[in-house]
């Protein structure tokens, strides 16, 4: 970000008077507060991850899920899967936990879900070196 200059009308000043035209101008510098900017990256994360696995999962549901060709397997036996079961699987999937209860089984659904844990790794490669980099940045920036 640019800093802003602000030319001040020449002239002599007396030593109050140029401390506070300096107060003013420190006080119109914007601020860098360390836990506001790892709280704005958390909320950022957690709602790019909630979009990632609500787009996905939708995509599982309306692409992956016809009558044709059967492409996941569940545990419960005789039910097609719904909205919550996709969302449930990228969260598990997103979260590297994958429990397993739903599984791919068409050759299209591995693909996916490959695609997916790829995408899953480079997001929270990129999501810990930003959060990494900006912390140190900040924490020298403020000394």
């Amino acid at each position: 970000m640019e800093k802003a200059t602000l030319t001040i009308p020449t002239g002599t000043y007396d030593e109050t008077t140029q401390k506070y035209i300096h107060e003013i101008l420190q006080n119109l510098q914007p601020q860098n507060h360390i836990g506001f900017t790892i709280l704005q990256k958390f909320i950022n994360i957690f709602f790019g991850l909630l979009c990632i696995a609500t787009i996905g999962s939708f995509i599982m549901l309306f692409l992956l899920n016809n009558k044709k060709k059967k492409h996941w397997a569940l545990r419960r036996d005789g039910e097609s899967i719904n909205f919550l079961d996709c969302f449930y699987f990228h969260c598990a999937t997103l979260s590297t936990v994958g429990y397993g209860d739903i599984t791919a089984i068409s050759i299209e659904a591995k693909l996916y879900t490959i695609f997916l844990i790829i995408v899953t790794m480079v997001e929270l490669v990129a999501i810990f070196d930003i959060i990494s980099i900006s912390s140190i940045t900040d924490i020298i920036n403020n000394n």
